[in-house]
């Protein structure tokens, strides 16, 4: 998110949009859950 939010998304309006493709993400174990955050899989 604060990638994104400094990139000039707008993560306030589009956070439903977010939760799901993290959720979908992690589901095809392209990330992976580290302690309360997310890295990529290798």
């Amino acid at each position: 998110k604060k990638a994104l939010k400094a990139g000039g998304y707008d993560v306030e309006k589009n956070k439903t949009r977010l939760l799901i493709a993290i959720k979908r993400l992690v589901a095809s174990k392209t990330l992976v859950r580290n302690k309360g955050s997310f890295k990529l899989n290798k």
